[in-house]
Order: C-alpha cells, then sequence, then structure tokens
C-alpha cells in the first residue's frame, strides 16, 4: 500500500498538478516559440464558433457585442460586452484567456465616451386657480 502511494504521489509530481509543468500559454517546452494571442471583436462569421464554445462550456450562447481570444489561430474563449459573460474551452488553459478578455473589456468601458447626464428641469407646480 505505501508503494503504491508513494507511486500516486510521484506521478502527481511528475506529471498532474503538482508538477512544474510549462507554461500553458507556450506550445512545447523547449522550442522558444510563444504563442500568438488575439483579442478582437467576434463578427456574424464567428456565430459556429460562438456555439461551439457554449457547448462545450455548457452555456448559453453569447450574444450581442462578443470579444473573441484566439490562441494560435483558434478561438479559446468570448465575453459578451453586453452583460460580462464568458463561455471558454474547459478542455485548454483558458483561464488566462477569460481574463485577458476582461481587462480588455475594461479598457473598452473605460475609452467610450461618456454621454452627459441629462438635465433635470425643476418640476413646475401649476397654481391652484
Amino acid at each position: 500500500m505505501h508503494r503504491t502511494w508513494t507511486t500516486l504521489t510521484q506521478l502527481l509530481y511528475d506529471h498532474g498538478p503538482l508538477s512544474e509543468r510549462h507554461d500553458p500559454w507556450s506550445p512545447d517546452p523547449g522550442t522558444g516559440a510563444d504563442r500568438v494571442v488575439a483579442i478582437r471583436r467576434a463578427t456574424a462569421d464567428d456565430w459556429r464558433t460562438l456555439g461551439r464554445l457554449a457547448a462545450l462550456d455548457s452555456a448559453k450562447p453569447l450574444t450581442g457585442d462578443v470579444l473573441l481570444a484566439v490562441v494560435d489561430g483558434e478561438t479559446w474563449a468570448a465575453l459578451s460586452l453586453d452583460d460580462g459573460r464568458a463561455v471558454a474551452d474547459p478542455f485548454r488553459p483558458s483561464a488566462h484567456a477569460v481574463e485577458l478578455l476582461r481587462l480588455r473589456s475594461q479598457h473598452l468601458r473605460a475609452a467610450a465616451p461618456q454621454r452627459p447626464a441629462p438635465r433635470r428641469l425643476p418640476l413646475l407646480r401649476r397654481a391652484a386657480g
């Protein structure tokens, strides 16, 4: 029993969540190549991709204004600018992609022109008469 536990523990350290594996954004350790990440707005041509991501994430598809995180030509995550919902590929290390989408969303909101608050006119009371 002790040997089995030791073997399992060693496997976790070598290959599982306890390992110090390479950065998930790097495609292959030792190649020196970095992943290409693009954040862009979804277009009408992306409806299939949005549906696939939503299905993988067991969520409703995003609608409206949507940002996509495309990693090496594959869409890993999407974020609705309308309601802030995100969907992501659970089979990819997509948490960082969602963080990038949220950060970009904040930048877009901050850069949006601020509408002036509507001027409120004082209420006029009808003279009793």
